[in-house]
């Protein structure tokens, strides 16, 4: 699929779900509370499927006097159980993070190896949730007023982390429960430091996922690209690599 297939598949958004496996939504017509529509964007996936993702994150910076360009190898292991996803994420085949999420409003799990280094992913301004798309579970605050992004009717919710009281902004397919914008917003301030942005999406077989996706903030910005990637069921086999290292239990 070449990039304006993609550009066209994206402004017609004929999938939903989050980083990870689509599946197409029965309620698309239909109106609900605020809580009704989270509770189901938040499960709207199939469960017991795997996806592994393969590609790049990149990186250009601008400074006073320059541009900086970096760029790391990515690897994305997910699962989606009954009750809750289970992802691996490794960055420059050195970093690995391991996260659980509930599909509830609970707070995920999260094992970071290598201790002893410097992180690659927070100096590209990213976050393990980034990746996963897991601040979709912050505890909701509010629904905002409805807003279009590329011309998709979306509505936006404010959802706030109750340990670092940080808040994001979600904007969200009102007909595919999918989140295509977030903006992050520090404690105590009005302006988002941070924006998500997804860009593209990959067919396999007979599901979606999103393959680009940017982050930015004040002079920099940060877009993650899967260029390799497979899908599947886990009832027609589960790669064995697909947590290169042992995760919490299935």
């Amino acid at each position: 699929m070449n990039k304006t297939d993609k550009n066209i598949l994206f402004r017609k958004l004929v999938m939903i779900c989050f980083i990870g496996l689509f599946s197409f939504s029965l309620h698309a017509n239909e109106k609900y509370t605020a809580k009704r529509f989270l509770f189901i964007m938040r499960r709207n996936h199939p469960v017991n499927t795997w996806g592994v993702l393969k590609g790049e994150i990149s990186q250009r910076r601008r400074t006073s006097s320059s541009i900086t360009k970096v760029s790391y190898p990515i690897r994305l292991g997910i699962r989606f159980t009954d009750t809750r996803l289970l992802a691996q994420i490794v960055v420059d085949n050195k970093e690995t993070y391991t996260i659980g999420q509930p599909y509830t409003e609970s707070s995920p799990s999260l094992i970071v190896d290598n201790q002893n280094t410097m992180y690659k992913l927070a100096d590209l301004g990213l976050r393990p949730d980034d990746i996963t798309m897991t601040f979709i579970y912050w505890k909701f605050v509010k629904e905002l007023k409805n807003e279009s992004v590329s011309g998709e009717s979306c509505r936006v919710f404010k959802l706030i982390n109750p340990k670092t009281k940080e808040t994001v902004i979600i904007y969200v397919s009102s007909s595919y429960f999918f989140t295509l914008k977030a903006e992050w917003i520090k404690p105590n301030k009005i302006k988002p430091y941070r924006t998500l942005n997804v860009k593209a999406f990959e067919k396999v077989k007979d599901l979606w996922t999103p393959s680009e996706f940017t982050i930015s903030g004040p002079g920099w910005r940060t877009k993650v690209n899967f260029d390799k990637i497979n899908l599947g069921y886990v009832k027609n086999k589960i790669p064995k690599d697909l947590f290169t290292k042992s995760t919490a239990s299935k």
